[in-house]
């Protein structure tokens, strides 16, 4: 028989065997897009006729182009692999010394109304946790086995109340009082469920206040216009004539059009007849509708403290220094007769406590050895605390400054070439251990300068030690620190 009909052959009855041999690689089918008998295809008619993988297909992999760093994204399409310093929309990679840089790292965030329950964070909670509200609330940390050493993660209190920091077994670690923050660290996976796990830092912060603050950097140009514009025209002057400023730095002083002289110092400006400029009268000096000086120099005083009372008044010298080994208390006039913005400087380079009182004998500032506090009048309806802001702080004339009383230390100790931990001293002891520490190595001098984090590795009630990594370049590193007692 020439020819088998398809009619005398059994369905599966045709073995492999019995086909044609096939080339290398090759495989039946049928690639010509229409009915035909099957032919040996190749690996590369194959692969075209397959699909390519896409977002609704499976397939193969399209051509990448070549390269060592593109991917391939989800949509089918290669793009450039990670970079060092990436462009908007690609990925980031580590540079040559495993680090990697972002226009912003944007953390994690989460925030909790205070309910006077347990908020307990995990290994997966948001870097920043904000509370809101006005009830106590605690909040306990990861189980430091499940984290990695360097997990660290920011607590801020935006509430009215306490928020109580435990450890995971129930231990205290920080309480964190209103309008403060704590960052804190897992140092030690292997640290047990105690504060050995941990390192943190508190940062205490001044509430906000209805006055101006020291830099004046709370204040729109609006509201300073409004401090110092009369209520009416010709209402108010700039100082007077018993009280008079030392010197005033201006780009201009406009005529208000009302006058044809300015006097100034007992000389008078007077108003060109030929032309707008103002000349001196004495001297002929051309001004050219200008003012200026080197500086503007506020009135000194200085008191030798003898544990009496200073009492202030409205002509009083704008600073007050008080020197001595003794007390001293300062009464600050009556905010009647003072204008909204008038402030003194209260300086207290004795080594006694100076009391800054109202003109009613309520204290709004005690101050330590080494401080200084700036008091503004923000209210002359009331005379009262609340007609003052009081602006604090600690002066940086001493290797370590204090406030003893409030159980507060800070100074900034001097750091030797190679060191990698330092151990500054208080001048008087704490009561206990129990108080928080925030430090920062800082170098003003050199160009290129070592930013390391900072661990407390010590603690006792007349010091403290603080470590880091790697060795200090140069002598030039100082590390800035304040211990805070937790009452």
């Amino acid at each position: 028989m020439s020819q088998i009909k398809t009619k005398f052959i059994a369905a599966n009855a045709v073995t492999n065997a019995k086909l044609a041999q096939m080339a290398a690689h090759t495989y039946k089918g049928n690639n010509t897009g229409s009915t035909a008998n099957a032919i040996d295809v190749t690996s590369t008619q194959l692969t075209a006729d397959l699909n390519l993988f896409s977002a609704s297909l499976q397939g193969l992999t399209p051509a990448s182009g070549g390269g060592t760093v593109n991917v391939l994204r989800a949509d089918a399409t290669w793009v450039a692999g990670g970079s060092a310093t990436p462009a908007a929309s690609t990925f980031a990679s580590w540079d040559s010394n495993k680090n990697i840089s972002a226009n912003n790292f944007l953390a994690g965030y989460a925030t909790t109304v205070t309910s006077g329950t347990t908020v307990t964070l995990t290994v997966a909670s948001a870097f920043q946790q904000y509370f809101t509200g006005s009830t106590a609330q605690t909040v306990t940390l990861p189980v430091a086995t499940t984290l990695v050493n360097g997990w660290s993660i920011l607590i801020v209190n935006n509430s009215s109340q306490n928020l109580t920091l435990n450890t995971s077994g129930a231990t205290l670690l920080q309480t964190v009082g209103p309008n403060n923050q704590v960052l804190v660290t897992c140092i030690n996976t292997a640290g047990g469920t105690g504060i050995a796990s941990w390192s943190w830092i508190y940062t205490p912060q001044q509430p906000p206040t209805a006055g101006a603050n020291t830099a004046l950097s709370n204040l729109t140009t609006t509201s300073i216009n409004q401090s110092l514009l009369p209520s009416s025209a010709g209402a108010r002057n700039l100082g007077s004539s018993g009280l008079y400023w030392a010197g005033v730095y201006a780009s201009s002083l406009l005529d208000s059009g009302n006058t044809t002289s300015l006097s100034i110092f007992n000389r008078t400006l007077n108003d060109s007849s030929s032309a707008t400029q103002l000349t001196w009268s004495t001297t002929g000096v051309v001004v050219n509708n200008s003012l200026s000086a080197n500086t503007l120099i506020a009135a000194y005083a200085t008191t030798a403290t003898a544990g009496t009372t200073t009492t202030l008044n409205s002509s009083s010298k704008q600073q007050q220094y008080f020197t001595g080994t003794t007390t001293q208390t300062v009464a600050l006039p009556s905010t009647a007769g003072l204008s909204l913005g008038q402030s003194f400087t209260i300086v207290n380079n004795s080594t006694g406590v100076v009391t800054v009182q109202t003109s009613t004998a309520v204290t709004i500032q005690t101050m330590a050895a080494n401080s200084q506090v700036i008091v503004t009048v923000i209210s002359t309806s009331v005379n009262t605390a609340a007609a003052w802001n009081a602006a604090y702080s600690i002066l940086a004339g001493s290797t370590t400054s204090t406030l003893s009383s409030l159980g507060i230390f800070a100074g900034k100790t001097t750091i030797g070439s190679g060191a990698t931990s330092i151990s500054p001293t208080f001048s008087t002891a704490f009561a206990s251990t129990g108080y928080a520490i925030s430090a920062t190595l800082l170098n003003v001098t050199d160009t290129n300068v070592q930013f390391q984090p900072v661990t407390i590795t010590a603690q006792s009630t007349t010091g403290f030690t603080a470590t880091w990594n790697d060795p200090t370049a140069t002598a030039n590193y100082v590390l800035s620190w304040h211990a805070i007692l937790n009452n």
